[in-house]
């Protein structure tokens, strides 16, 4: 099931109109360097002070240490079978630790490896857990949000709220509706004494499954029912280690001050615009047909592997051996009512919030000009300052002092880093 909930969906955004009180939207600056270096992906880059890089390549599963000018790079971690440089088994999370170094997050290992300034592993860390849990509870996703080290030098980042599971025996001829919860915590972990704490919380989007159990007690459907635009906030730690959430609700940003308290911005200007039922049921139609086709070439890819023996479990009986491929529970595409889409089209959607290396809260807009994204830039007193957009078909990887790193993909398939000058020169 977790993969439905990972199904990119479809939406539509609304370009709105500029309202008076607006920034005029600017171009970055001219781009610098870029890299030559093959990748697959660029996720992540974090700076060193002379001008390197470290970049998450995680579609190849490797982390790159780049030198000043972008022209050379060196593997720091990679998932080869004859090195010892192991990046792990499933996709990992790069980002800045203390001074020149950098940690990565292998959930696969359960560990997270310091990622000195010479470009070699310095030392392996555990990665945190409650006590008596068998795995580490903390999501490290920068598509959910930016993790990081707080003032106190306190790993930050989310913890996933517990929904009530499905009966282990579910009552024949009953359907059970379960709800994803719509929110998650803020935690900040110690690494000496290894507590950790509550911070904050976020909203996030969320969805229900309803399952229907046939007289034999299995699951014999599961109705799937996705809100394709909810009202979200996006948090990121900054780069002095202040931890900042934008909420969705009213477009603000809230900072966690060093002595612990949150401080709300102001809410920021937006050219709100309306939105229709008819953009709703277009949005509601758009997303259900891209969950279907979805499925269908997963199905189809399943279809091509072929069968594979495997144990029953989760939902209904398993004490029975299925084969891994075979029809399982029927999946239904569930139909959000129009009241459950918001009427006001969101000022963002996730992932939208980064800090650059000025002190400055990057958010990633609905607002579009020319068909491309435009990004508000928020100081540190919560005021919008800026407007910016990106060269098109760039994503944001990370920032150094006063430049931006870009991931891009050429006509080739090849993903490249670029740096470019914040500022126009």
């Amino acid at each position: 099931m977790s993969r439905i909930v990972g199904i990119a969906l479809v939406f539509v955004t609304f370009p709105v109109a500029r309202a008076q009180q607006l920034p005029p939207v600017r171009p970055l600056g001219p781009i610098e360097r870029v890299s030559t270096e093959p990748m697959r992906a660029a996720t992540t880059a974090v700076a060193l002070s002379d001008g390197r890089v470290y970049v998450n390549d995680v579609a190849n599963r490797r982390i790159l240490l780049f030198d000043s000018t972008l022209s050379h790079a060196q593997a720091v971690a990679d998932s080869t079978s004859v090195t010892a440089k192991a990046y792990g088994a499933r996709p990992g999370t790069l980002f800045a630790f203390r001074g020149d170094s950098a940690l990565f997050v292998d959930p696969a290992s359960g560990s997270m490896l310091v990622l000195g300034p010479d470009g070699k592993i310095d030392r392996v860390i555990a990665m945190p857990t409650r006590p008596g849990a068998p795995v580490a509870p903390f999501v490290f996703d920068v598509l959910a949000g930016v993790p990081g080290f707080d003032r106190r030098s306190r790993l930050v980042s989310t913890m996933p709220v517990a929904v009530r599971p499905l009966p282990a025996a579910p009552e024949p001829g009953k359907s059970y509706t379960q709800q994803s919860a719509d929110s998650m915590l803020i935690v900040a972990f110690d690494m000496v004494s290894r507590t950790i704490d509550t911070i904050g919380g976020v909203r996030v989007g969320s969805f229900r499954i309803t399952s229907a159990v046939d007289a034999n007690g299995d699951v014999s459907s599961r109705t799937v029912t996705m809100n394709p635009l909810p009202v979200e906030d996006s948090w990121t730690v900054e780069h002095d280690g202040t931890v900042a959430i934008v909420r969705g609700h009213d477009f603000h940003v809230d900072r966690l001050g060093a002595d612990g308290q949150w401080r709300a911005g102001p809410k920021l200007p937006f050219a709100w615009e309306r939105f229709s039922d008819d953009q709703k049921t277009a949005l509601i139609d758009s997303s259900i047909a891209a969950i279907k086709a979805r499925r269908d070439s997963m199905a189809a890819a399943r279809a091509r592997v072929g069968p594979i023996p495997a144990t029953a479990g989760g939902g209904g009986r398993s004490d029975r051996v299925v084969v891994a491929g075979a029809p399982g529970p029927a999946l239904i595409d569930g139909r959000p009512a129009l009241s459950d889409l918001p009427d006001y089209t969101p000022a963002f959607r996730n992932p939208a919030a980064r800090g650059d290396a000025e002190g400055n809260l990057w958010i990633k807009t609905t607002t579009l000009e020319h068909g491309q994204a435009v990004y508000d830039i928020v100081n540190a007193a919560g005021a919008l300052v800026d407007r910016v957009q990106l060269p098109q078909f760039r994503t944001i990887a990370g920032f150094g002092p006063g430049v931006i790193y870009l991931a891009v993909e050429d006509a080739n398939k090849v993903v490249h880093l670029e740096r470019a000058s914040i500022k126009r020169k």
